[in-house]
């Protein structure tokens, strides 16, 4: 689950709706080989999906794409 990668203060500051999407991103892309069974890069994961939604774009197709064929 996407916000026990959280801190307190960022999922107070995010709506239910940053909540869906991001759990939505996040959801899609750890089922992948290069994430399973590797609980360290499912942290990295999360933090970059956050760091995305918020700077760079929050849709979810776009993170996605981007999370998967990084330039």
């Amino acid at each position: 689950m996407f916000s026990e990668y959280l801190l307190k203060q960022e999922e107070g500051a995010l709506s239910n709706g940053d909540m869906e999407v991001l759990e939505l991103v996040f959801e899609t892309l750890k089922v992948e080989n290069i994430y399973h069974e590797h609980p360290e890069k499912l942290h990295t994961l999360a933090r970059s999906v956050l760091a995305l939604y918020r700077h760079v774009s929050q849709d979810p197709a776009k993170l996605i794409q981007i999370l998967r064929h990084p330039s």
